[in-house]
């Protein structure tokens, strides 16, 4: 199970192996990403890296690119639209320096971050196990007869309608 540092590889026999869907795009990774996924596991500093090479290359390339900020340590950014040929500058600068650790990074933060670990903790309040997924504690909180959005989520991540918080300020 992946730790707060990062997210662990599953290995070549799991269903995503970043290198082979790499290949078959016929994207040939940076020395620099496949250096990072060697050891199995995506690291925050690895991700962050990354967006900086990616950034660095869109640079190089005359592409406008500006980071906007992160929401749960996933890095949010911009780029200007433009024709095919400015947008496959975009691509490859995207594909050969930061999509393995990005969708990599996405996923595990998906699947192991805050709402995660929210509806975990309603499935086991209904006394039930939760699985590993997010999708499917989603589909186990339907189950158990709980809105996984309106009844978990927001009210533990003090968000929505039924946040919890006091939104007067002191």
């Amino acid at each position: 199970m992946p730790t707060g540092a990062g997210t662990v590889i599953e290995g070549k026999d799991n269903t995503y192996d970043p290198v082979a869907v790499a290949d078959s795009m016929g994207v040939q990774l940076s020395e620099q990403q496949l250096e990072a996924l060697a050891d199995g596991e995506v690291t925050y500093d690895e991700y962050q890296e990354a967006a900086q090479r990616l950034k660095a290359c869109t640079d190089a390339a005359e592409v406008k690119f500006e980071f906007m900020g992160e929401e749960n340590q996933v890095i949010q950014y911009w780029v200007e639209a433009g024709d095919e040929a400015f947008d496959k500058k975009f691509n490859d600068c995207y594909d050969t320096q930061f999509a393995a650790l990005d969708d990599l990074w996405q996923d595990y933060r998906m699947n192991w971050g805050p709402e995660a670990a929210a509806l975990s903790e309603c499935i086991r309040e209904k006394g039930a196990e939760p699985r590993l997924l997010i999708s499917e504690k989603y589909e186990q909180l339907e189950q158990l007869g709980m809105d996984p959005q309106n009844e978990c989520i927001d009210p533990r991540l003090n968000q929505g309608p039924n946040a919890t918080a006091d939104p007067v300020a002191p």
